[in-house]
């Protein structure tokens, strides 16, 4: 008969092969192939937002659609586009990233395949539901970033109930970030060139 000592270390080595081949499996995984972000909430752990909010009490939230885009963008370009510009400031700043919803209000492009669109009162509702969230843990101060046309009367109205019915407060990124923002150099296009087109 096997010692208890045998069994054990028996038990204690099969437990960590199983554990490394675990975490090999976790750094190959296909599907996963993003780096982690900074400050991008979906990537971090609880005890990093915890530290997080030592240095930085202050969110920014993009606010995008899901819908097409022409022949040539993904329907996801004014959420990407919008998470993405909020990545970067990130890494310059201590502001945290949370997206809180990939779909905006898009009725107009439901006649293409893919389109999805909430009602406003559905995505303000959201919104400002995370925000309560986020101000639970000790969050006070928002950035609402606007990615898509169709969601500015949203985002304009989301602000103000921020301010109005929480303890946070809260602005557009357009208002805030405007007046540090060098005049653009290139004339008013002449070409309507504002969805699907060279800006995104």
């Amino acid at each position: 008969m096997k010692s208890r000592k045998a069994i054990f270390l028996r038990a204690t080595f099969v437990l960590i092969a199983s554990l490394a081949s675990l975490q090999l499996a976790a750094q190959t995984n296909p599907l996963w192939t993003q780096q982690k972000v900074k400050n991008y909430l979906p990537h971090m752990t609880y005890p990093e937002v915890e530290a997080f909010l030592e240095k930085s009490d202050m969110v920014i939230i993009p606010v995008g659609s899901l819908e097409q885009h022409g022949d040539h963008l993904p329907i996801g370009t004014d959420f990407i586009n919008g998470v993405e510009r909020c990545k970067l400031i990130a890494q310059e700043r201590d502001v945290l990233v949370a997206p809180v919803l990939m779909v905006g209000q898009s009725p107009y492009h439901m006649g293409m395949a893919g389109t999805i669109t909430l009602r406003a009162e559905t995505i303000v509702q959201v919104h400002l539901e995370a925000v309560e969230s986020l101000i639970h843990h000790g969050f006070k101060r928002f950035i609402i970033m606007n990615s898509h046309g169709g969601n500015r009367a949203i985002t304009t109205l989301l602000v103000d109930q921020i301010n109005q019915t929480t303890p946070g407060v809260a602005v557009s990124f357009g208002q805030a970030a405007g007046p540090f923002m060098d005049p653009d150099p290139e004339p008013p296009a002449t070409v309507l060139d504002r969805h699907g087109g060279t800006s995104e």
